[in-house]
């Protein structure tokens, strides 16, 4: 077990444990949808697992809707271009990790509504009590999503600067 924890890096805990964490007590709260049971070996396994899922959620879904829908967002140019690039500007690894955290909170934030929508249609929701909820985490998931456009254009300029 000490072997498993220590295989992990504290990017991959920060990135998987802390949202997966974060998104339990929110849909705990928001959609009355309990993931976490008081023990805290379990509770670690399951933010652990919902944090990777939300990750590929981000991953896959928010990042493939901002390459369709947004013209502004784009997409490192290439993979090799970019660890060229982290050579000489080693800011960028560090900046590209932002853009993912941004990425993986808006995929989160669309989950919890996902959350609080599946309660109000199956579960003792009512959806004009849960309306706020749903306009609050519309609003950070739009947030979310200009930063995260910022935030990766300002990597991309930087990749294109190292690499000249």
């Amino acid at each position: 077990m000490e072997n498993l924890v220590n295989s992990i890096s504290k990017y991959q805990l920060a990135i998987n444990l802390i949202p997966g964490y974060i998104f339990a007590i929110l849909l705990q709260r928001y959609a009355h949808i309990v993931l976490l049971e008081g023990d805290v070996l379990q509770d670690a396994f399951v933010s652990y697992f919902f944090g990777l899922i939300i990750g590929r959620i981000g991953s896959i879904v928010v990042e493939g809707l901002m390459k369709r829908f947004n013209k502004t967002y784009r997409f490192a140019p290439s993979y090799y271009k970019k660890i060229m690039a982290e050579q000489i500007d080693h800011k960028i690894e560090t900046l590209d990790r932002q853009c993912t955290i941004y990425r993986n909170c808006c995929a989160g934030c669309c989950c919890v509504i996902i959350g609080i929508l599946i309660n109000c249609l199956f579960g003792d929701g009512s959806f004009f009590s849960s309306r706020k909820y749903i306009f609050i985490f519309l609003i950070l998931t739009a947030l979310l999503v200009v930063a995260m456009d910022k935030q990766c254009n300002y990597v991309n300029q930087r990749i294109e600067i190292a690499t000249k």
